[in-house]
């Protein structure tokens, strides 16, 4: 990607996440470059597409308008996919020294975990009212960190659902 046009896209995860959003720590590691996948205005994420082995190599995520974010991270391992057409609230996010593995809930039910096997799990949920936007953090060859956005439910995002 020219450096143009992920300095457009990291200003605008910017603009986007400082208006009405809830983010989780950040975990993981600090090496790699800053990535931003954030769905548009007024609508929220409903598939998580990851690719792992022992490490998470790459996420992607769809959005409730349709688009695709992503991927971010390598080519390596295999594919796995989870939706949730009603958005996810809740997300435990395993880690050793990078990002490896993702257990996302929809409708307060676990969908199981993706990815590999997870030294440390941090369990975050979104606030009541809220769900998940976008990912964000630092990738290389493989996810490196992330970090969970999310949004209050308003009108314009109900109309979506």
């Amino acid at each position: 990607m020219p450096a143009f046009a992920l300095a457009l896209l990291l200003v605008a995860c910017a603009v986007a996440s400082g208006q009405d959003t809830f983010e989780s720590p950040v975990y993981g590691s600090h090496f790699g470059t800053d990535y931003c996948l954030q769905c548009p205005s007024g609508s929220y994420v409903t598939t998580l597409i990851i690719r792992a082995a022992a490490w998470l190599d790459a996420i992607s995520i769809g959005c409730s308008d349709g688009s695709v974010l992503g991927p971010v991270g390598g080519p390596g391992g295999y594919v796995e996919r989870q939706s949730c057409s009603s958005g996810y609230t809740r997300l435990k996010l395993g880690h050793r020294t990078y990002m490896s593995s993702v257990e996302p809930f929809c409708n307060g039910r676990s969908q199981g975990a993706m990815g590999g096997r997870a030294e440390t799990v941090e369990d975050f949920s979104c606030p009541a009212g809220s769900k998940l936007v976008g990912l964000k953090g630092r990738a290389k060859a493989l996810v490196m960190s992330m970090q969970a956005v999310c949004a209050p439910l308003n009108k314009s995002r109900a109309a979506t659902t």
